[in-house]
């Protein structure tokens, strides 16, 4: 039997953890109608990249019981897509007491549409982004998202190659793969739900 083997050393987020912390988190507020909005984005040979943070979303909320299929919608990672996404549960009147957007620019978009059509957030939707973007902690309100140190992971690979390349005491290397954590940014868009018929 063949195993899947690490050939060169890697670095990578720890999304699957972050979606739990933040459904974690949702689910201690009380939730338990909560979307996901995520985009999609093609491949080179035109297959769809396997969303990871979609997957933990989905296999979480059958775990625990977590009503999500009605308000599962995808398009892309952009402000314009989650305004969309929201308005298509808002006019099929699907609306969820929280929302985990897979990206802070889709949370920021969802935020506006939810806004201009009479709900308050967090009072009636809670929202969770994903990325910390600096207009994240400026929104209205101040927008709840997971940070993703992506900008050190450079700095990461950098430092460990060079350990590496000084470390003469083992007669070889093998490949490592390192996962840096991310962690969940409490701020003020969410909060306890409304039950789903008060929305």
């Amino acid at each position: 039997m063949q195993t899947s083997r690490i050939h060169c050393n890697t670095m990578n987020l720890d999304f699957p953890q972050a979606v739990i912390d933040v459904l974690d988190y949702l689910t201690s507020l009380g939730h338990q109608h909560i979307a996901y909005l995520g985009g999609r984005e093609k491949l080179e040979d035109n297959t769809f990249y396997f969303e990871e943070r979609k997957d933990i979303f989905i296999r979480y909320c059958q775990m625990h019981g977590i009503c999500w299929e009605p308000y599962l919608r995808e398009a892309s990672f952009s402000a314009e897509s989650g305004y969309q996404m929201i308005l298509s549960l808002i006019k099929k009147n699907q609306i969820p007491t929280a929302i985990f957007a897979a990206s802070d620019p889709i949370a920021l978009g969802a935020i506006r549409a939810l806004y201009e059509n009479g709900y308050k957030v967090p009072e009636d939707v809670s929202v969770v982004g994903f990325d910390d973007i600096h207009v994240a902690q400026f929104s209205n309100p101040p927008l709840t998202t997971v940070h993703a140190p992506a900008e050190y992971m450079g700095e990461y690979a950098a430092h460990y190659l060079t350990l590496l390349s000084k470390d003469n005491t083992m007669e070889y290397h093998t490949p490592i793969r390192l996962t840096l954590p991310c962690s969940l940014t409490i701020r003020e868009s969410c909060a306890k739900p409304r039950t789903i018929k008060d929305l």
